[in-house]
């Protein structure tokens, strides 16, 4: 069961740094590169990019509740001393 959570703590540390880095790149260099360029296909291009930011930030989130909850669930079985299969609420 080692590897397991080796792969799951890694999985959700991933994606919270992820989840964090979006908005702080979003923040710290998206906006102040593009509010001096906000006319025509600029404007175009960073409504583009700012979804895609979103959608991977959504993505990240989601990846990061369920890889939290088979960390919990996994680390409840250490703690039982049960195996995952037979671990039942």
């Amino acid at each position: 069961m080692g590897g397991l959570l080796l792969i799951t703590r890694a999985v959700h540390i991933g994606a919270a740094i992820l989840l964090f880095a979006v908005f702080v790149f979003s923040l710290a260099v998206g906006r102040p590169v593009f509010a001096t360029q906000m006319e025509g296909r600029a404007l175009d291009f960073f409504h583009r990019f700012e979804c895609r930011l979103l959608r991977v930030a959504l993505w990240s989130l989601a990846i990061s509740f369920a890889s939290g909850a088979l960390w919990l669930w996994i680390e409840a079985a250490e703690m039982s001393e049960r195996s995952l299969a037979t671990w039942k609420s």
